[in-house]
């Protein structure tokens, strides 16, 4: 994060070249993005049973994507599918939530250049600033940080998609080593840093982390084969 700031102004005339990092990485992170939402229609229709064109067209019927996660949050409540598809997709609601902030700061935000104060007088810095900011006190979001929104949304999506086709009875085939459980797939997404931009995760996330590790340690008792010794 880069402030205080001198002052950061729109400049349409700006050179191409210049800002095409800044349009790469934006453009990356919102595609990103887009298979995420695009991945949480499927799970809409794995929730509720609807015919794929049906589900696609009444998740997409919410123009907003608060909208979108609350009809899937209606159809978690009264879905048929098991316990651990519902915990596992409560789970991934819950750190889609934790990354809108930043999703509409992205979209919705204005590309500027930006000229830090803190040692690098008029150096330029491309970034971004969502709505209703204040252009001189705000956080700038960064090539940086966008390039490390897509990496969290990616490692978000591979979970979302894998437990999709865990729900349907299919066995996983790209996975190197054992196929992961429920458990361990809802743990990836636990484990995810909660803000979008960043690669830091909580203290309570590192506690869940180290708990995890040991349970894996844990050599799992040998099933009793029912002969006599």
């Amino acid at each position: 994060m880069f402030k205080p700031l001198e002052f950061a102004n729109p400049e349409p005339d700006i050179n191409y070249e210049q800002a095409l990092p800044l349009y790469a990485s934006l453009g990356h992170a919102v595609a990103r993005w887009g298979l995420l939402e695009l991945s949480l229609a499927n799970w809409f229709g794995a929730l509720t049973g609807m015919k794929p064109q049906m589900a696609n067209d009444v998740f997409h019927s919410q123009q907003s994507f608060k909208g979108r996660l609350a009809i899937t949050e209606a159809a978690l409540e009264n879905s048929t599918v098991s316990e651990d598809a519902k915990l596992f997709i409560a789970a991934v609601i819950g750190k889609l939530k934790s990354y809108t902030s930043f999703r509409n700061s992205m979209v919705h935000g204005c590309a500027l250049i930006v000229y830090k104060t803190d040692g690098y007088a008029g150096s330029k810095i491309f970034a971004m600033y969502g709505p209703l900011t204040d252009e001189r006190t705000a956080d700038a979001i960064t090539i940086e940080h966008l390039d490390q929104a897509a990496r969290n949304f990616n490692a978000l999506l591979r979970p979302m998609d894998d437990a999709l086709v865990f729900n349907r009875g299919v066995k996983l085939h790209h996975t190197r080593g054992p196929t992961p459980t429920w458990k361990e797939l809802q743990q990836q997404v636990e484990l995810l840093p909660n803000v979008a931009s960043s690669h830091e995760i909580s203290q309570t996330q590192r506690g869940r982390m180290r708990q995890a590790q040991a349970a894996a340690r844990t050599p799992k008792p040998k099933k009793n084969s029912g002969k006599a010794p």
